[in-house]
């Protein structure tokens, strides 16, 4: 089965990792393993991605609080983030460079920070003025880049493997409170993108129906040393197709996948396609096999047709 196997395990020295890409070889030896490095690589990130995320962003939590200027409504990063980035706070939204394009840049930061500041003071009104603007100051922290730089280290699909050109990658937040706690998404996406790199190679050219989607859902909450970050889910979805449709394959697993898997997403579960060859060839002879069959059996029926005509007439 592995010599029919299009997605065959290259060895090492032997060429490009990525199937499709120029210089590519295949080899001809059969896959010492039936499962890929790239699924294994997959499997080990989506074990640990929601724990991973949450001793890092619960490590940026605490250092923010710490870290709380009083003379700022704001993290410094979210100053720089915000107009780079969409925000969606509560049922408002700010996008991304609508106050730049209005020439309005300050005074809506300063709208965006009241907002924010309304979304999150019920969580820790029993606890002054100044522990209102500390929680603030912390959620915004986490309204940044710097999640996305974690976001990014934690996934399977993250920059420390796949490279998309400048700007192909979008952010965007949502913060939202809930009784005693503020909720909080940030994505990752980039979709329409022409070109890839893997593992810092030289940049493929792909069809601009490919995307990346990485996303992390967290609540963050006061406690009685600061703040507590708890990661509810964290997943990400990729598919990389080449300009012809094909699907990209690297290190012997298809870059189409939803981990973890939804009914709504391409996934790991479906058939693997290194059977299509085999069930391609199981259907056509299948096929021929009927043909014949039918082709007997109009044969062997036609004279008992032709006496019956004769009888009936």
């Amino acid at each position: 089965l592995c010599l029919l196997c299009p997605k065959r395990c290259a060895a090492a020295g032997r060429g490009p990792r990525v199937e499709g890409s120029p210089g590519f070889v295949r080899p001809m030896a059969p896959c010492p393993r039936r499962a890929s490095d790239g699924s294994r690589r997959l499997a080990e990130f989506a074990a640990a991605r929601q724990s991973k995320l949450e001793l890092l962003l619960q490590a940026e939590a605490a250092r923010a609080f710490e870290e709380y200027d009083p003379g700022r409504d704001l993290h410094p990063q979210c100053e720089k983030d915000f107009d780079r980035a969409d925000f969606e706070i509560g049922d408002e939204t700010f996008a991304r460079g609508v106050a730049a394009k209005a020439e309005t840049t300050d005074a809506e930061r300063r709208r965006f920070a009241s907002r924010l500041r309304a979304e999150c003071a019920l969580c820790c009104a029993g606890d002054g003025d100044e522990g209102v603007s500390r929680f603030v100051y912390t959620v915004s922290a986490l309204a940044t880049q710097v999640t996305m730089a974690h976001l990014g280290a934690a996934c399977f699909s993250g920059p420390h493997t796949y490279a998309l050109p400048g700007g192909a990658m979008q952010a965007r937040y949502a913060v939202r409170r809930q009784e005693g706690e503020v909720l909080l998404t940030a994505t990752r996406l980039a979709e329409g993108f022409s070109a890839f790199s893997v593992d810092g190679g030289d940049e493929n050219s792909c069809h601009d129906t490919s995307f990346l989607r990485e996303s992390v859902d967290f609540s963050v909450r006061p406690s009685a040393d600061g703040v507590e970050v708890k990661v509810l889910r964290a997943q990400e979805a990729m598919r990389l197709l080449w300009p012809d449709e094909r699907i990209v394959v690297h290190d012997g697993f298809g870059l189409d996948f939803c981990s973890p898997p939804s009914s709504a997403e391409s996934s790991t579960l479906r058939r693997p396609r290194c059977f299509d060859p085999i069930v391609k060839l199981t259907l056509t002879v299948a096929n021929a096999l009927i043909r014949q069959f039918a082709e007997v059996t109009r044969l062997l029926l036609s004279p008992m047709r032709s006496a019956l005509k004769k009888h009936v007439d």
